[in-house]
Formats: C-alpha cells, sequence, structure tokens
C-alpha cells in the first residue's frame, strides 16, 4: 500500500500450498508444518518479527467462513510462532473476490455480460473468471 506507507514495501515470498481438505481435515498437525515452514523461510531471508506476517488464505467452500478461521487462528496462536500469523477464508472460494472486483479488471478480462452483483451466494466463481480470462499479455493503454 504505497499510498499509506511511501517507505514501505511488500517482499512476498513464495506461496506454500497445502490442498484444501488436508489443510481442513488434519487441520493442526497440516497448518502447524506449514506455519513452521513460512517461519522457517522468513528467516532465512533475515525478515525482522516485528515487520512480518504469514498469511494463511483458504477456501471456505460450504464450511461457515468465520468459524473455520478461528479455529485455525486458534491453531496459528497456540503455537506461538515468532512471527505474527493472519488467517483469511474466503466464502467458497477466493476467486469470487477477482468476479467481485470485475470491473476494476476489465484489462484482463472480457466483460461482454453483466458481473454478477453477489458472486458469493450466487455461484459465480473460477469457471466465470476462466470463461472471460484474456490473459496477463494485454496491452496497457495508459
Amino acid at each position: 500500500m504505497p499510498h499509506l506507507r511511501p517507505d514501505a514495501f511488500a517482499n512476498t515470498l513464495r506461496p506454500i500450498r497445502q490442498p484444501r481438505d488436508r489443510l481442513i481435515l488434519n487441520k493442526e498437525e497440516c497448518l502447524n508444518r506449514s506455519l513452521s515452514l513460512a517461519t522457517s523461510k522468513l528467516r532465512q531471508i533475515d525478515a525482522q518479527p516485528a515487520a512480518s506476517l504469514i498469511l494463511v488464505l483458504c477456501d471456505a467452500d460450504e464450511d461457515c467462513a468465520k468459524v473455520l478461521a478461528e479455529k485455525m487462528q486458534k491453531i496459528a496462536t497456540a503455537n506461538s510462532f515468532l512471527y505474527a500469523v493472519s488467517t483469511v477464508l474466503a466464502v467458497r472460494e477466493y476467486e469470487t473476490w477477482f468476479v467481485g472486483a470485475a470491473s476494476s479488471l476489465e484489462r484482463f478480462l472480457n466483460l461482454t455480460s453483466a458481473i454478477p452483483v453477489d458472486p458469493e451466494q450466487s455461484g459465480h466463481k473460477k469457471r466465470w473468471i476462466e470463461d472471460r480470462f484474456r490473459g496477463t499479455q494485454v496491452q496497457r493503454n495508459d
């Protein structure tokens, strides 16, 4: 967010991907292993704990996102990792966020039809984006 802190930058490391089912069904073990790996990666780049964050992002699918996020956050904080951990659960799929923000992504999407008003409730997810995606090599107009 350079507009809020012009002197700050985000160094985003390669994500540690886990299958949702493994993370949800075997939460504690899988989440702890992933958080330990993230901590190790941050230590390797000499990241300062006060300025670093581990983000856990997961699709809620049919589960209640609030309840699942609270359970995952409880597991993460119970193990007192060196870095702050934030758990974010997308209602249904995180791709619905892109559907909701489609008008800001028109450079990458073919928006010949109406943008869904409530993609999380209407079921417009990854497929909606895939069907309209133009690719990343789109010419800039600015």
